[in-house]
């Protein structure tokens, strides 16, 4: 009998292969949407999971509240480690990581390289963390001052197939490192990756070296590394987050302590949920959010593809009535009908399964550059990704097959045979929920992609305060800060070239906090400020809107070391809105109680974005320094290439050894929203794979309808009804469902889009349009889907029509 079932099984999809075609492979490309979904968010939840005591790893966050504005940081002072190792039995090891700001230049023999991916850690760090070495002690890789740890790669990239245990690596053309261990490459799913791991004892003696005396990273002011515990138990850290208060009491400096909070953070909870300042790799870092979206884009694309294959198949099955009854007479059991019925349908979901896993195949180079993922689709070494997909299948048969098995084995079998069944009003009613919830979905869809591509359009046009277009961002040189001024005149020699200024921080990508103390103020309760370091032509070069005094000015030498200027913000928030200019400030040194500036306020900028459009703009300072971390440069419109062959030349004669870094400000500044932009592309194509699904389906139901009204239309026809009102009286039924799906999908998609809106500072109100657009252009896909069917039945001749059946 199985055999029996499986001909004509088959049989049946043969009979029908446009149904057939529209059943599977809607549902494939449903079930190839929800896998590719799947591998991302199964990507995104395992980072750090590979380490073996990921459970009892946490890394220690900080909260800082001063003045009302809050510091979410994700290191703290370097003197905590050993604190936490020293006063909490619980904590079997306490490490740090540390990453200079600028990326340091390495040497072997004659090649150089400058590494973004080198990290300064404790010996402990192999011991909590796993990151095995293929050559080398783990045990003593890290003792040694002047060693270093060389990922898979960089020993390739610098060694070749050399062997790179004990060869030297020149760090800054001033200090040697001897290679002690090659480490496997770092899997993706980390927070934090690197080619090169030295000790961090060897960056403390360095910086030692340059101050002459003890550096800044043994007191308890800058907040410079991250710190992870490892813990004795998962348990324990609710016993040790509970004494965390009295250890911020025990060290930190009195000024601050009231207003800061530690705290621990899973290892494993890092990526998704952690949007802190000073992450070790900001722009790797992950959303929760958008694994919830993800998630829920991948349940309604297979929703939408499993009610196409219910509704379908139930409508099919009722022509199969007479088949039915007379199994029923010759003796065929209840439970057999509904297993045959049913695993039709399991074979149907098996089919477009198989068709699914091409479509995955096919799909996933284009999905992980949609991405920025290396995801990989290994079925056959995955034993639970197996399961899950035999589940699906039998998910999706049995509950397209259940309900029209049950429907079919209770009639009667004389009635069956007499005539072809038609279905109650409960099947009927049942359909139509479907086609309601599907286009429903498919609504909420569209109106969603309407809202994320506004709100792009919004961050793309709203005005920043300061010049984005026509400037190049060069990454600073130490070489080239102590010629700096001879650097510019020699850039600003040429046409090409309108303006050359220093700075601290990219526009946009926010501004390190400072201690100040304003007039009016004390030492023991400073100001914390977001302070950006620039020269004289900052403001110039940027086009920032002076409006209250004057800028920084070479005809005015005080103005090197007592000269301040402030932002709206940080006018409004010390009260000095009536007269800002010549207010008294002092500014702190990091890291001391020593102040390394007092002077004057000159002028107030207008208020610009210094930061991304999430956040809202906050208090500002600016002074004069020579430290430059960058050089923006103002390019004149015409021969872009020209201009940066000529930066490259001019920067050639400065800094010989250091290749130039550069990248144009406006595209910097898009990257800052690179998970709305993703976010849009995704909802882009699979609310596109949405509607097609659905259109399929309709295109089915409407063709299953025509056909059950074919003497009807006959009838209609010979009494002389017309093509466009035989069309319009097929299609009105689908029109109603689709506007109550529109309905239903309005307050729905609102609400989620709206939630989503709230994560900018800076966002558009939801515009009625997009609602209205969004119904108008599904119905328009259902009138045209529709209308086809209908006109191809109203076109038939009638004399046909009637003899139908």
């Amino acid at each position: 009998m199985i055999k029996n079932y499986l001909k004509i099984a088959l049989r049946h999809l043969k009979k029908n292969p446009g149904y057939s075609f529209i059943n599977i492979a809607g549902l494939a490309v449903g079930m190839a949407c929800c896998l590719l979904i799947s591998l991302y968010v199964l990507h995104e939840i395992s980072y750090d999971r590979f380490h073996q005591r990921s459970d009892r790893i946490f890394r220690v966050r900080l909260d800082l509240n001063l003045n009302d504005i809050w510091y979410r940081e994700a290191s703290i002072p370097f003197p905590a480690a050993e604190a936490f190792k020293n006063d909490f039995p619980e904590v079997e090891e306490a490490v740090r990581l540390y990453k200079n700001i600028e990326f340091p230049l390495l040497r072997v023999g004659d090649r150089k390289f400058a590494e973004e991916k080198f990290l300064f850690g404790d010996p402990g760090v192999l011991k909590v963390f796993d990151f095995p070495l293929l050559k080398g002690d783990a045990e003593t890789a890290l003792h040694d001052p002047s060693s270093v740890i060389l990922s898979q790669d960089a020993a390739q990239r610098y060694f070749g197939d050399a062997d790179p245990i004990g060869q030297i690596i020149q760090y800054e053309n001033q200090f040697d490192l001897k290679v002690t261990g090659v480490a496997a490459n770092v899997p993706q799913n980390s927070h934090f990756t690197f080619d090169f791991l030295a000790p961090l004892e060897f960056q403390m003696n360095i910086w030692e070296s340059q101050t002459g005396q003890e550096g800044r990273e043994k007191k308890w002011f800058w907040t410079g590394s991250w710190t992870y515990l490892l813990l004795s138990d998962a348990r324990a850290a609710e016993t040790v987050a509970a004494k965390l208060p009295a250890f911020v009491l025990k060290y930190f400096p009195d000024r601050i302590k009231s207003g800061l909070e530690l705290s621990l953070q899973p290892l494993t909870d890092i990526h998704l949920h952690s949007h802190l300042d000073n992450e070790v790799d900001p722009a790797a870092a992950g959303n929760i959010l958008y694994v919830y979206l993800f998630s829920a884009i991948a349940v309604l694309i297979l929703l939408i593809a499993g009610i196409n294959f219910v509704n379908l198949t139930t409508a099919r099955f009722t022509s199969r009535a007479r088949e039915v009854g007379m199994r029923k007479v010759v003796g065929a059991k209840r439970s057999q009908l509904i297993g045959q019925l049913i695993g039709e349908a399991v074979i149907a979901s098996a089919l477009a399964m198989s068709l699914a896993l091409v479509l995955v195949e096919i799909g996933l180079p284009s999905f992980n550059q949609l991405t920025s993922r290396a995801l990989e689709f290994r079925l056959f070494e995955n034993w639970f990704g197996m399961a899950a997909i035999v589940g699906v299948v039998f998910t999706v048969g049995l509950s397209s097959g259940i309900y029209p098995a049950l429907l079919l084995v209770r009639f009667n079998p004389t009635g069956i045979i007499k005539r072809s069944l038609t279905p109650g009003s409960g099947a009927e009613r049942f359909r139509k929920i479907l086609v309601v919830t599907q286009f429903a979905i498919s609504t909420i869809l569209i109106i969603g992609l309407g809202v994320i591509y506004q709100q792009l359009q919004f961050l793309r046009e709203k005005s920043l305060g300061f010049e984005k277009e026509q400037i190049l961002f060069v990454k600073a040189r130490p070489e080239v800060n102590v010629k700096f001024d001879t650097f510019r005149e020699e850039l600003l020699r040429h046409p090409g070239i309108h303006g050359v200024a220093g700075t601290s921080n990219v526009p946009g990508e926010g501004a390190f906090g400072y201690r100040f103390i304003p007039e009016g103020g004390s030492a023991d309760q400073p100001a914390m400020l977001p302070l950006l370091l620039v020269d004289f032509d900052f403001l110039e070069t940027m086009d920032i809107v002076i409006q209250q005094g004057r800028g920084l000015s070479r005809t005015s030498p005080s103005d090197i070391s007592q000269g301040f200027l402030l932002n709206e913000k940080a006018v409004e928030q010390f009260g000095w809105q009536n007269n800002p200019i010549g207010k008294k400030m002092s500014l702190f040194a990091p890291g001391t109680n020593e102040i390394a500036k007092s002077g004057n306020v000159i002028g107030v900028i207008k208020d610009y974005h210094f930061e991304s459009l999430h956040h809202e703009v906050k208090p500002l300072v600016i002074t004069y320094f020579t430290g430059h971390s960058y050089y923006a440069i103002k390019l004149a419109a015409g021969n872009v290439l020209e201009n940066i062959a000529l930066i490259e030349n001019t920067w050639r004669q400065f800094s010989p050894d250091w290749p130039v870094e550069y990248f144009f400000l406006d595209r910097k500044l898009e990257q800052l929203y690179n998970n709305e932009q993703k976010l849009a592309q995704v909802v882009n194509y699979f609310a596109a794979l949405a509607i097609l699904i659905a259109g399929l389906g309709l295109f089915g139901l409407s063709t299953f309808a025509a056909e059950r009204r074919t003497r009807e239309i006959g009838v209609r026809k010979v009494l002389g009804a017309t093509a466009a009102g035989l069309a319009g009286l097929l299609s009105k039924d689908f029109v109603k469902l689709v506007l109550l799906a529109n309905l239903i999908a309005w307050p729905v998609a609102y609400y989620m889009m709206n939630t989503w809106l709230q994560d900018f500072a800076y966002r558009i109100e939801i515009n009625w349009l997009v609602f209205v657009l969004a119904s108008v252009l599904t119905l328009v896909i259902a009138v045209i889907t529709v209308s086809t069917q209908a006109i191809k039945a109203a076109l038939a001749n009638p004399v046909e029509s009637l003899r139908y059946e």
